[in-house]
């Protein structure tokens, strides 16, 4: 097919596929959807397609003169011999017959116009569109070429993007959505409405075609209906039933006594299987009875179980709708965007147990240098490192004069909690290869669980730090909370909890008196409790950078887009991004043409492959969200200042 000359995108996405076009756009034009891989056909042959409206006609083959006489009522899909059933694809098309829309010739062929077609073209050996002529000499025609999308390789039209993240109440692929192609001034065209229906059609047009040509012998062919039977092909009809009954005899058995205990058998298995995870993450789910806490909510390793069995508890459902799908017409589009979240999810899940079974080999290979490397590096960054800037901070750090009899009594209680946490350490030092053991051993089960199981450890060694923050943060936000109070009894006003406001107040002597005192005393050693909080806020930040490194390893390992991302690199009409029209430049006419040739535009659609920031949406949210609260500073600031880390 001939490339277009120009492509512009003029697409707008409307809602309501009820919405009908302008009216100018019919009133003078007759627009033709023509299939491009019918345009190398140049005999003559009946247009045969759907009879939308008047003005609106769709191509869907190009069929032999020798079908007219089966061919002179309208066709009904219903009544096509198909293995499947035909209901639901003749109401996805509009519940429209097949009929003959016109006449094609050849260019060595006289055109005779019949009065019963309102639709007549010719091919000419130098041009590749088709020239027509209408039963209005007025009308023109709009001559619109798409691409045939291939249903069995699962390729299709669509006006928006393919939805990666399928939603239970959202509408399917296409939606009730209108195109409109409008109209340019330097060609003087009319716009084009290009709805729903015609993007069904449009989806199924190759299908359907394929179905047209197995049953024209049935529906049209006098040669194959009045042609006598020879004795070879009695013989060989005879000996084809046969072995079809023996083959159905069979068939019967097999599936009225066995299939039935054996399709039973396994749908029993899968539902005690669904309902032993279901019950599994319910107990992930359940509140612990002394902390009210969830063990999700606490554990990385219990939410990514979790998760791996919900994701594991849907299979069977998908499964069973892709298998809905293999006994329905290929052009159906609503089970796509269902096959690409299984097979995405299947293919994750592959990915992650290939790396999971290379973390078992290192972590097997080894076990004693991985464990004092982790034992070497919790010692140094959280025993030697703190224990450092405690001895620092008992003295004058950086030039701070502090309060000696405090700094002294919070870094002795410091030093002897990391000395106590040290000999702790110490005790479990032996069992460190146990911790890489069960690292690998997790990997069995997906490099997620491992990761998962790393940011535990990584809780649990560091608990001790957790614990130094949160008591330097309550001492810390009493002291800002009572420096606040005593400060407004400087002012004279006062806190009303009630309102939530700041009001006037008198104060007494005494309690100016007995203010002035605490408020002196709190200024002076702020200073002191400031410094050791900053101290455990760092801390703390440096470990929260290290657990969201780790979730953004999770996130990339469990919800990266990869089969996707793979389906758009080898075939991108698998995932359309849309639509793009593209307005061709009209061949010039040709001395020979015939009489009472009708204006013509062409346009080319052709679909849009779906964008890898679309594509990458989801996931990349996801990193967002994870990122969000770390990396942002000024809400990291925030929450140091406020204390809330």
């Amino acid at each position: 097919m001939r490339e277009p000359s120009t492509s512009r995108e003029l697409l707008r996405v409307r809602q309501g596929a009820d919405r009908t076009p302008d009216r100018r756009v019919t009133a003078c034009n007759v627009k033709v959807f023509w299939p491009a891989d019918l345009l190398d056909s140049h005999d003559d042959a009946l247009i045969l397609g759907w009879h939308n409206s008047p003005t609106d006609l769709f191509v869907i083959d190009l069929v032999s003169n020798v079908y007219r006489t089966g061919l002179e009522q309208p066709v009904d899909l219903d009544g096509l011999v198909t293995k499947y059933a035909n209901s639901q694809v003749s109401q996805f098309c509009g519940k429209q017959p097949l009929s003959i829309l016109g006449q094609a010739f050849s260019s060595t062929t006289s055109f005779v116009a019949a009065s019963e077609h309102m639709l007549f073209c010719r091919f000419t050996n130098n041009n590749i569109y088709p020239s027509f002529c209408l039963k209005d000499s007025k009308a023109a025609v709009q001559l619109i070429i798409f691409e045939r999308p291939d249903p069995h390789r699962m390729q299709y039209f669509s006006l928006a993007p393919i939805p990666f993240e399928v939603d239970a109440n959202s509408d399917k692929i296409n939606g009730d959505d209108f195109a409109v192609l409008r109209s340019d001034k330097t060609h003087g065209g009319p716009l084009i409405g290009l709805s729903k229906l015609h993007l069904n059609q449009m989806n199924c047009s190759r299908e359907v075609a394929m179905v047209l040509q197995r049953n024209l012998p049935q529906l049209g062919s006098r040669r194959a209906r009045n042609r006598a039977q020879s004795f070879h092909d009695v013989v060989r009809k005879s000996a084809s039933s046969t072995i079809a009954r023996f083959s159905a005899t069979i068939s019967y058995a097999f599936h009225d006594s066995a299939w039935p205990a054996l399709k039973n058998g396994v749908a029993f298995i899968l539902s005690l299987v669904v309902s032993l995870l279901g019950y599994w993450s319910s107990l992930l789910r359940t509140e612990l009875p002394l902390i009210g806490i969830a063990l999700v909510e606490l554990s990385v390793l219990a939410r990514e179980l979790d998760f791996r069995l919900q994701r594991i508890r849907g299979w069977p459902e998908d499964y069973a709708t892709l298998r809905r799908r293999k006994k329905d017409w290929a052009s159906i589009t609503n089970y796509h965007p269902d096959y690409i979240k299984f097979y995405n999810g299947l293919w994750l899940i592959a990915n992650d147990l290939i790396i999971g079974i290379y973390v078992v080999s290192i972590c097997h290979t080894n076990e004693d240098i991985l464990a004092d490397a982790l034992y070497g590096f919790i010692e140094n960054f959280t025993l030697d490192t703190v224990s450092r800037a405690m001895w620092w901070l008992k003295g004058w750090p950086a030039g701070l004069k502090l309060n000696n009899e405090l700094a002294t009594f919070l870094g002795d209680l410091f030093l002897w909690l990391l000395g106590t946490w040290r000999g702790a350490l110490t005790a479990a030092y032996p069992h460190f290869p146990w911790i890489i053991r069960s690292v690998g051993i997790c990997g069995f089960l997906g490099a997620s669980i491992s990761v998962a199981l790393i940011s535990d450890c990584l809780s649990l060694l560091t608990l001790h730090l957790h614990l130094f923050y949160h008591a330097c943060a309550k001492v810390y936000g009493w002291q800002v909370s009572a420096l606040v109070s005593l400060f407004h009894l400087f002012r004279g006003k006062k806190r009303n909890v009630l309102r939530h406001r700041i009001d006037s107040n008198d104060y007494d002597l005494d309690q100016l008196l007995l203010g002035t005192v605490l408020f002196t005393l709190l200024v002076f050693l702020f200073p002191t409790v400031l410094v050791f909080y900053v101290t455990f806020a760092i801390a703390r930040i440096a470990i929260r950078f290290l657990r969201t490194a780790l979730d953004m390893v999770l996130a990339f390992l469990v919800q990266l887009p990869l089969f996707g991302l793979l389906l758009r690199i080898k075939d991108a009409k698998r995932l359309p991004g849309g639509l793009r029209f593209s307005r061709l430049d009209v061949p010039p006419p040709e001395k020979s043409s015939f009489k009472g040739k009708a204006a013509m535009s062409i346009v080319y659609i052709e679909p849009k492959p779906l964008p890898i920031d679309v594509m990458f949406a989801a996931f990349a949210a996801r990193q967002r969200s994870i990122m969000g609260s770390t990396i942002n500073l000024a809400r990291l600031f925030s929450d140091t200042v406020q204390g809330t880390l």
